[in-house]
């Protein structure tokens, strides 16, 4: 009786500081991403191949892309798993307000540019409606860059690009999002 009652006191203690973290703002990012993903699928079906068709199919898999990355932050989260990316001994760490400010604010100016090319693709008729629709594909297919660069400094992913080189089928490189 004297060890289950010693027993309980130091388990309500260790317990007493271990919340569960706040993942409410994941959640909405997550949900957000979802719905876009959902958003350009309807968009994907109205066209049945070519360039356009291949920019709105490679938002796509970039939006999943970052979606996957953040349920896979969201998951590490809830069980109590740290994620550390130890690259070339260099600790990727979620980026500052100020360089998530200015992410912000290039995303702004990009989804302006993607609204003023769809009032123009929609003046537009013929050989010149496609190429704007073209234009308004690749302008979204570069918020989605953004975006996903703006998730992973966020939540303090890195982004690895890899690439094929002589020495081994494939070298990764660091990118400095900053160059994206």
């Amino acid at each position: 009786m004297k060890y289950s009652s010693i027993l309980l006191a130091l388990s309500a203690t260790f317990f007493a500081g271990c919340t569960p973290p706040n993942v409410d703002e994941l959640d909405n990012d997550i949900s957000e991403l979802t719905t876009r993903l959902q958003i350009i699928d309807e968009e994907l079906a109205g066209y049945k191949g070519g360039l356009i068709h291949g920019l709105i199919e490679t938002r796509k898999h970039l939006t999943g892309a970052t979606k996957d990355m953040l349920e896979q932050k969201r998951a590490s989260l809830l069980y109590w798993i740290e994620l550390n990316y130890t690259i070339e001994g260099h600790i990727e760490a979620p980026a500052s307000e100020d360089s998530l400010q200015k992410i912000m604010i290039e995303i702004v100016e990009l989804e302006s540019e993607v609204a003023a090319a769809q009032a123009e693709a929609k003046r537009s008729g013929g050989l010149i409606g496609v190429m704007k629709k073209a234009q308004v594909a690749t302008l979204q297919l570069s918020v989605a860059t953004v975006k996903h660069r703006y998730y992973a400094e966020k939540y303090g992913v890195p982004v690895i690009i890899g690439a094929a080189s002589e020495e081994s089928s494939i070298d990764r490189k660091i990118i400095d999002p900053s160059e994206l």
